[in-house]
């Protein structure tokens, strides 16, 4: 990329925004030619220009996303190694931080929006600032007890918080000195304010800090984060770093199994190459596990060295001043300008002058009737509407239905008891019979592994903790198979729902990926009790011992039962009796070493054969044993999920009404607006003259796109391509 590329693209999306404000009476030139501005779409005026003064400042907006409560604040904190972003349970974030490099960390500007009339007589959103102490703000951002989201109740934010469009802090850290403004965001599940006002500010963030949970490592709604705002702008090279917070939990084996494991199956996808190869190296430049609190209190404590590398975060901050020092901070910059800000705008302009020039051609009698027709048309509109909420409130009740039984049928449907099913006259293995196969769970239960762990606490939490992360992997990828599954099954409702709120498809795919939360597989999970009946236990792998056999050692600290363990005992004892009399009787009808060889090989395969039938029988009696006790749990909490997916999906739907109300109105608006404008064009004899105007200012607009489009892609993109590229992040008009 060119080193001045930002700063041409800063110009040209100020002379876009000039082309496309406020109606000015002055005419400006655009390569040589004369053109009079104004379309009246202020607000994406106002956005453009402010994309146009952080390229011009080569600022690049690192923003922190995820779930509440994942550590987004301490993460950002540690990053600069300094405690700015407000933390800690009593100072839950409500709303967006900006922080940029600056020495005045004691004062804070809080950026607010407030509706104004322009001079068109349209109302539109503007921004004030007042500015206020470090202590005042951090009162003012805090979210009390009352006011904090909380499980599937998500809260307004309470009305001081509601117009703050974002407060922008200083430091003088170093890594913000390089060019990188870091942004503390709201929870995405904080709910439908906060997600909105976070996804109205992501349309000026170039890069994302997406913050993960261990386990599991990436949720449903993780992955609609991502197919919402990554892009690449190169081969492989996309705008995301992935942050897994360990709170201190994570262990050697896990983390091995995220690395080497989890988070290549789940991210590898993004790290593909132009030679389409897998980039280990960039892989390992974006992922980090990282513990930000110990980072944070090692600094404090004046700890340095290996102490602190261990928390991950030295390496997150490497990696980050990596991109702040070179060239591709200023990539990221312009690809996220044109994507999120340009494309939009010029889509949204050339819109508007199709349908300006389309009135134009009308007489002033017609232009008056259309104006007629048309307030006689938003009157029904506005008549329709109630039906339309109705309408919309049954589809979100059948749709709600729908989930709740096939969440029903689906995971009871997995968890049966019975180990086999019948499928039209024929066996077929039941899910969880194949699933169990696959998890491999007796790998971890080595003979003196249990062994150790029937004398040693810490033993017994190994065993338990390895079954338990194999079983959270297990439930992660049934959780994503049946919301997929979800999404399919309520695909017909969810297009109709979309053919009425356009303008909220997106929202509702990321409340419809919320399904998935509500689906409390963590606490499905369960595992061998090897401190319950821990006498009686010993003296069973005791005997087991005596009989040479690892599965009557093994066996009962796995709950296999006294039951069955007295008859397997039987059975050795009958089998090692009948092979040894075998044994006994070869050796002394063949006499001399060959006949006692072959006796002891019999013995000693009938000892295997033993083995290998009792090492089954434990398996299948864990197998039924924990697919029994997670059926019984599914089945106990089943009503309460269902309710619960029921509320989410009519709340969901509830949402999306109202939006498509507030999206209607304005669309009402800009109509009513813009036959206004054309019948006082004609009124005042500028129909044509009105009409060559916007001809111009369209080919302006293109001029300058192509520009843009070949400095920055070397061709003049389609408007497939144009569309594919548009990174549109908020369902509203809104800056």
């Amino acid at each position: 990329m060119s080193e001045q590329l930002h700063l041409l693209t800063a110009q040209r999306l100020r002379t876009v925004a000039d082309l496309i404000g406020e109606f000015r009476p002055e005419s400006i030139v655009v390569q040589d030619t004369v053109v009079e501005p104004g379309l009246g779409l202020l607000n994406q005026a106002t956005l453009l220009n402010h994309r146009a003064d952080m390229l011009q400042q080569g600022v690049c907006h690192a923003a922190a996303i995820g779930a509440v409560s994942r550590g987004k604040s301490t993460i950002l904190n540690a990053c600069i190694g300094k405690e700015v972003f407000p933390t800690g349970s009593e100072a839950v974030t409500g709303g967006i931080c900006r922080l940029v490099y600056g020495g005045n960390p004691g004062t804070v500007t809080l950026v607010e929006r407030t509706e104004e009339t322009g001079t068109d007589g349209q109302p539109s959103m503007r921004e004030k600032t007042r500015t206020v102490s470090y202590e005042e703000f951090r009162e003012f951002i805090a979210l009390s007890a009352d006011e904090r989201p909380s499980g599937l109740e998500p809260k307004p934010l309470p009305e001081r918080l509601k117009n703050l469009r974002y407060a922008e802090l200083q430091s003088a850290r170093p890594l913000l000195a390089q060019g990188f403004a870091l942004v503390d965001t709201l929870g995405f599940n904080a709910g439908p304010d906060a997600t909105q006002i976070t996804r109205q500010f992501l349309q000026t963030a170039e890069m994302i800090i997406l913050v993960l949970k261990p386990r599991p490592l990436l949720t449903a709604e993780d992955a609609e984060l991502i197919r919402a705002y990554h892009f690449e702008i190169r081969k492989g090279r996309g705008n995301m770093f992935f942050v897994v917070n360990d709170f201190g939990d994570i262990t050697p084996t896990l983390r091995s199994e995220l690395e080497e494991k989890t988070a290549r199956e789940r991210l590898g996808h993004l790290f593909i190459d132009e030679s389409e190869q897998f980039d280990e190296a960039l892989f390992k430049e974006r992922l980090h596990i990282v513990n930000p609190a110990a980072y944070l209190e090692g600094i404090k404590h004046g700890e340095a060295g290996d102490t602190l590398e261990e928390t991950g975060i030295p390496s997150l901050q490497r990696a980050l001043t990596n991109v702040a020092k070179s060239s591709e901070r200023l990539e990221y910059a312009v690809e996220a300008a044109v994507r999120q800000t340009l494309l939009p705008a010029y889509s949204d302009a050339l819109g508007s002058i199709t349908r300006q020039i389309g009135v134009l051609g009308l007489t002033s009698e017609e232009l008056q009737e259309a104006a007629h027709n048309a307030d006689a048309g938003f009157t029904k509109l506005r008549l329709k509407f109630d039906p339309l909420r109705k309408e919309m409130e049954t589809i979100g009740q059948r749709m709600g239905e729908n989930a709740a039984n096939h969440f029903r049928s689906h995971f009871l449907g997995i968890f049966k008891p019975e180990s086999m099913v019948t499928i039209r006259g024929q066996y077929h293995t039941h899910q969880w019979t194949t699933d169990w196969e696959r998890l491999k769970m007796l790998d971890i239960l080595g003979t003196f592994t249990v062994i150790r762990g029937a004398f040693s606490k810490s033993r017994r939490e190994e065993i338990a903790n390895a079954m338990k992360m194999r079983l959270e992997v297990y439930f992660q990828e049934l959780g994503d198979a049946w919301c997929m599954s979800l999404t399919e099954k309520l695909k017909a409702d969810t297009l109709e729902v979309q053919k009425l709120v356009r303008a909220g498809a997106m929202d509702f795919a990321l409340g419809l990926e919320d399904i998935r939360k509500l689906v409390p597989l963590d606490s499905f999970q369960v595992s061998p009790d090897m401190s319950e009946r821990r006498v009686l236990k010993t003296a069973q792998s005791i005997i087991g011992l005596m009989m040479l056999d690892p599965n009557q050692v093994v066996g009962p600290w796995m709950d296999a039962g006294i039951g069955a363990f007295l008859l397997r005992l039987i059975g050795q004892l009958v089998a090692y009796f009948i092979s040894g009399a075998v044994a006994f009787l070869l050796g002394s009808l063949a006499g001399g070493p060959v006949g006692w060889i072959a006796g002891i090989v019999i013995f000693i395969a009938e000892l295997w054969g033993v083995h290998k039938g009792d090492r089954a029988l434990m398996n299948r009696r864990l197998r039924n044993k924990m697919g029994s006790a997670i059926y019984d749990e599914l089945a106990r909490k089943m009503p309460e999920v269902q309710s619960d997916i029921r509320q989410q999906i009519a709340q969901q739907v509830s949402n999306l009404s109202d939006r498509f109300h507030e999206a209607m109105e304005r669309e009402m608006d800009a109509q009513k607006h813009e036959i206004d404008a054309a019948l006082r064009a004609v009124n005042e004899g500028r129909a044509r003259e009105e009409k060559a105007r916007l001809e111009t200012l369209r080919n302006a607009l293109d001029a300058q796109f192509a520009e843009i489009s070949q400095e920055l892609y070397g061709r003049v993109l389609t408007p497939k391509e144009c569309e594919e590229r548009a990174l549109s992040l908020s369902t509203e008009d809104d800056t």
